[in-house]
């Protein structure tokens, strides 16, 4: 399961370097489901043009 997480936020862009740091950030990611992940992640990004660095540095502002 978590695996396939990442797996999303890679697939949006996301490095190691991107994913560890907003997981430590905001551990409460992680249970949220993989179809809100990609939502959020779309809506900021694709939608938004929100980049991860700036995800990264204020995970709280980019909850959806």
């Amino acid at each position: 399961m978590l695996d396939r997480k990442i797996g999303i936020f890679r697939s949006f862009g996301w490095s190691d370097d991107d994913i560890l740091p907003m997981f430590r950030k905001l551990p409460y990611c992680l249970a949220l489901s993989e179809v809100r992940i990609q939502k959020a992640l779309n809506l900021f990004m694709k939608e938004l043009g929100v980049k991860s660095a700036y995800l990264v540095s204020y995970p709280y502002t980019s909850d959806a």
